[in-house]
C-alpha cells in the first residue's frame, strides 16, 4: 500500500500499524498526541484517518535526520 492509498479513508489501527512497520502502541501514542486523528465508532473500535498519516509519512520524509547515539556525540549534534 502506498502512502497515497491511505488518503480518504478510514483505517484500522493494526493496519496502520503493519503499514508504518511498528507496534500498536506507537499508533495509540500518536493518536494520543494528536498527530494521527482518529475516530473511536466503539468502545472497541477505533478507525485512522489515512490523511493524518500520510500527512505524518510526508513530513518525516522530507526532515533532515539528525545524528543519534556515539555519532552524535562526535560531531556534537545531539537531537
Amino acid at each position: 500500500m502506498s502512502n497515497d492509498d491511505l488518503r480518504g479513508k478510514l483505517h484500522a489501527k493494526q493496519r496502520i500499524a503493519e503499514h508504518l512497520d511498528a507496534s500498536l502502541s506507537f499508533v495509540d501514542r500518536q493518536i494520543r498526541r494528536g498527530v494521527f486523528r482518529a475516530v473511536r465508532l466503539t468502545p472497541k473500535m477505533t478507525r485512522v484517518d489515512g490523511d493524518s498519516v500520510a500527512d505524518y509519512l510526508a513530513a518525516k520524509a522530507s526532515a533532515p535526520s539528525l545524528p543519534r547515539g556515539a555519532a552524535a556525540k562526535r560531531t556534537g549534534r545531539v537531537a
